[in-house]
């Protein structure tokens, strides 16, 4: 992000990068959500002996592809943002934003963007350790005021819940539909619906398939949130599993 003093009438631009990489400048005001999402992320994620930070791809669910990350903080939000089922895109490092107002001029590029039921959404990554600098909370400031004047939703991240994301991450291992047969999901579909919220020990106990293939079906259905697990606490043989409301 960069950030200068200036003299200038305001006004607030986007550039993002369009599927065939060619770069399109629009009023933010009018910038949309849906065509961002079909485009290419404005930056590309490198690796390189030495390199400081820790960027890489991401397998999404929601995306069926590869999306990007440039720390292991990102990694985790991007993580929790497919995992949370109202979010149906995402996209890594979506578009810049260039905006002056009064005599602060800003120019940076968020972390990423999701498409939801309701309004997009978009989200910048930081340390907490970092949202204690002033220079930092005036950028984001200035973000904020900027992405919600035109009515979208704004959220800044630090480091998750340590039992909720060590919950997310492992159901993540769980998390692509190709593996796993309708047949079995069927079945522990049926396990969990016909009784009174029983624990994971008891549907691997009484369910009709052994351990290995019903465990890892259970979780799949766990990702998918087709039912509900207490994620505040270690999920574990006692964990019970209820429905989704």
């Amino acid at each position: 992000m960069s950030r200068t003093r200036l003299s200038s009438q305001g006004y607030e631009e986007a550039s993002y990068k369009a599927s065939d990489g060619h770069i399109v400048r629009v009023p933010f005001e009018d910038l949309d959500a849906n065509t961002v999402a079909s485009g290419r992320p404005w930056r590309v994620f490198p690796w390189y002996l030495g390199q400081r930070n820790y960027a890489g791809l991401y397998w999404s669910a929601t995306e069926q592809k590869l999306v990007g990350y440039e720390s292991r903080l990102e990694r985790a939000r991007l993580m929790m943002l497919d995992f949370a089922p109202e979010v149906k895109r995402i996209v890594s490092q979506p578009f810049r934003l260039r905006l002056a107002t009064g005599d602060m001029k800003l120019s940076r590029v968020p972390d990423y963007l999701a498409c939801t039921e309701g309004r997009p959404l978009i989200i910048d990554v930081k340390p907490h350790r970092q949202l204690l600098k002033p220079e930092v909370r005036e950028v984001l400031d200035l973000t904020r005021q900027s992405i919600e004047s035109r009515g979208w939703r704004y959220e800044i991240c630090s480091e998750p819940g340590d039992v909720e994301f060590s919950n997310v991450r492992f159901l993540a291992g769980y998390r692509r539909d190709a593996l796993f047969s309708q047949e079995r999901l069927d079945v522990v579909r049926s396990i969990v619906s016909n009784g009174d919220a029983p624990t994971i020990g008891q549907i691997v106990r009484d369910g009709p398939l052994p351990r290995h293939l019903i465990l890892p079906a259970l979780f799949h259905l766990l990702w998918r949130q087709e039912f509900a697990v207490d994620l505040s606490r270690k999920i574990s043989s006692a964990s019970a599993i209820g429905r989704t409301t």
